[in-house]
C-alpha cells in the first residue's frame, strides 16, 4: 500500500494510492518533518509550531512505502531534497524569500573565519537563518553579529538546536537587532548571548521559544532597547543567569518562562535601569538551594523618574531565595500582585496601614467651639504595618504610593467627656488632600454615655499620592474637653 507524497495546487497532499483516499492536505508553508525520523526509514510531518504530528489519523509513514508525484519510490535522499525544495519557508505558496537561508547543517551557515561565524554579511542588513528539524553541531565555533538585524527560527521548537563546544560567548551581539525563535542553545562551556548596543539605535534582543539547554551562563545584555523572553526555558546554567548592565534600556518583558536549575542570580538587574520591567504572565522559576530568583537596586534605583516595574502572577518556587540584592515587594514604584511565593515570607505589595494610640489623648474643645471637630493629635500615635503609607506620631496617616486606590478607612475609638457626663461625643475621619483636612460627613459615628463608650468612624474613599488622613472629634452638646482613651485605625487599599 503505497502513500503518494506531492504539492498539488497550493497544498502538500498524502494520497493512498490503492483507495484513492488524501488523507492529509496541508498548507506546506506550515510544514515540515522530522529529520531523525527519516534517518530510520518513517516519514513524519509536523507544523511549523513544533507541537503537534499532523499525519492525521495513521502513524508516520514508512519511507518505503512513500512515492511522489509521479509514482517513484522516495529514497531517504530524495525526500529530503523534496521537503527542502517544497516545505516549509521554501514552499511555493511563498514565493522566493530574500535574505533567508536554510540550514541544515554547519556548512550552511557563512564560513567560519578563525572560529566565529559572522552572521550579518552586510553591514545593515536583515537577514533569517531557517533551522532544520536538526541538532547543528557548530564544534567549537562560535557566531558574531554585527551592525544587522538577525532572526534565526527553527523548524521545531525542540529539534531545532545549535550545538557548540566555543568558550566566551556562544553568540556575540554588537550594535545589532537579535530575534531567535523555536531554537534550543547548547554550549557547556560558553555564556549562550552576549548582548551591547546603544539604546538610541532601538535594537532589541527578543527570545521566543528557546531552551537553554545547558549552558555556562544565559545572557548578559547592555543598551537593548526590549528585552522580551516568551516562552523561554532554562534547564541548565552552570555558573550565572541572566544579568543587565548600562544605564540606558527601556524595558524587559516576560511572559510563560520556566527556569529549572542555574547558579547564582537567575535575573540580575545590578544597577541598569528602565523605564519599564513587566514580569508576569505564567511565569515559574524553581529556585535551587543558595540561588536568588530576581535580583536588583534598594529604593526602585533600577527604574527612571517615571519608570514603573510589575511583577505578577508569578510562582516563585524551590529552596532559594525570591528576591536579592535590595529589592522588596514595598519598593514605590514597583508592584507585585497575584504571585505566588513558596518561601511563605515574601509578600505581594500592599496598600495596608494602622495606626493607634499608645496612650489616652485628651482633645482640648474650649469656649464657643460646641459641635466644632478637632485632631485627635499630640505625640502618642504608633503604627505596625505601613506599606505605602506613613504614620506620624500626631496621628497623621499620609498615602505615598504613586497610583490612585479605592480604600477602605476604619477608625474605632473609646470616647468620653472630660469630667464625666453624657454629653454626645463623635467622631469623624478628615482628610486633606492639599489645602488642609476636611472632615468627611459619611464617616460619623457617636455615642451618649456617662462612661467611656466606643465609637466607628468608617467610610471609602479614593486616595492620592500625598492625601493625608487624620482622625477628628467633637463635643455635640457643650464645651467639654473630649478624652480618647483608645482608638485603632486602619486603612486598606485596593
Amino acid at each position: 500500500m503505497a502513500k503518494k507524497i506531492e504539492i498539488v495546487g497550493k497544498a502538500l497532499v498524502v494520497t493512498d494510492t490503492v483507495s484513492g483516499t488524501i488523507e492529509l492536505t496541508q498548507p506546506p508553508v506550515r510544514t515540515w518533518y522530522k529529520e531523525d525520523d527519516l534517518q530510520v526509514g518513517r516519514i513524519s510531518f509536523y507544523d511549523l509550531d513544533g507541537t503537534e504530528d499532523i499525519s492525521g489519523t495513521f502513524d508516520p509513514i514508512n519511507l518505503a512505502d512513500a512515492v511522489d508525484g509521479s509514482l517513484v519510490a522516495f529514497t531517504e535522499s530524495t525526500f529530503r531534497t523534496f521537503a527542502q525544495d517544497n516545505l516549509g519557508f521554501n514552499s511555493p505558496v511563498t514565493g522566493a524569500l530574500t535574505n533567508v537561508v536554510d540550514v541544515n547543517s554547519l556548512s550552511d551557515f557563512p564560513t567560519p573565519v578563525g572560529g566565529v561565524i559572522e552572521l550579518v554579511q552586510t553591514p545593515g542588513e536583515s537577514r533569517t537563518y531557517v533551522l532544520g528539524a536538526v541538532n547543528i553541531d557548530c564544534g567549537s565555533n562560535r557566531f558574531t553579529i554585527t551592525d544587522g538585524n538577525i532572526v534565526i527560527i527553527g523548524s521545531h521548537r525542540t529539534e531545532s538546536t545549535i550545538t557548540s563546544t566555543t568558550t566566551g560567548n556562544l553568540f556575540t551581539c554588537v550594535d545589532a537587532a537579535f530575534f531567535p525563535e523555536k531554537v534550543g542553545f547548547d554550549c557547556i562551556n560558553a555564556k549562550a548571548v552576549d548582548f551591547s548596543t546603544p539604546v538610541a539605535t532601538f535594537k532589541s534582543f527578543v527570545c521566543d521559544n528557546v531552551i537553554i539547554r545547558n549552558c555556562t551562563s544565559i545572557f548578559s545584555i547592555e543598551g537593548a532597547f526590549t528585552t522580551s523572553f516568551r516562552t523561554l526555558t532554562i534547564i541548565t546554567s552552570s555558573v550565572g543567569g541572566i544579568d543587565w548592565t548600562g544605564t540606558d534600556s527601556s524595558q524587559i518583558n516576560m511572559s510563560n518562562v520556566l527556569a529549572l536549575s542555574w547558579v547564582g542570580t537567575l535575573f540580575d538587574l545590578g544597577t541598569a535601569t528602565f523605564d519599564i520591567i513587566d514580569i508576569g504572565a505564567g511565569n515559574r522559576f524553581v529556585s535551587p538551594s543558595g540561588t536568588t530568583i530576581l535580583s536588583g537596586a534598594s529604593g526602585s534605583a533600577n527604574l527612571k523618574a517615571n519608570g514603573r516595574a510589575l511583577v505578577d502572577n508569578n510562582l516563585f518556587n524551590g529552596t532559594g531565595n525570591a528576591l536579592g540584592g535590595g529589592l522588596d515587594t514595598m519598593d514605590l514604584q514597583w508592584e507585585y500582585k497575584g504571585n505566588i511565593f513558596v518561601d511563605g515570607t515574601t509578600l505581594n505589595s500592599r496598600q495596608l496601614v494602622d495606626s493607634f494610640l499608645t496612650s489616652p489623648k485628651t482633645v482640648t474643645i474650649g469656649g464657643g467651639n460646641q459641635g466644632v471637630f478637632f485632631p485627635v493629635g499630640g505625640s502618642n500615635w504608633s503604627s505596625d504595618i505601613s506599606d505605602r503609607f506613613t504614620v506620624s506620631t500626631a496621628g497623621i496617616i499620609e498615602y505615598i504610593g504613586l497610583k490612585n486606590i479605592e480604600s477602605e478607612i476604619m477608625i474605632f475609638s473609646t470616647v468620653e467627656k472630660d469630667g464625666g457626663g453624657s454629653d454626645k461625643i463623635c467622631g469623624k475621619v478628615a482628610i486633606d488632600t492639599g489645602s488642609g483636612f476636611v472632615v468627611s460627613d459619611k464617616t460619623v459615628g457617636c455615642t451618649q454615655n456617662a462612661t467611656p463608650t466606643g465609637i466607628s468612624s468608617v467610610g471609602l474613599f479614593t486616595l492620592s499620592t500625598g492625601d493625608k488622613i487624620q482622625l477628628f472629634v467633637a463635643n455635640e452638646d457643650g464645651i467639654s474637653d473630649v478624652i480618647v482613651s483608645e482608638s485603632t485605625g486602619i486603612i486598606k487599599g485596593g
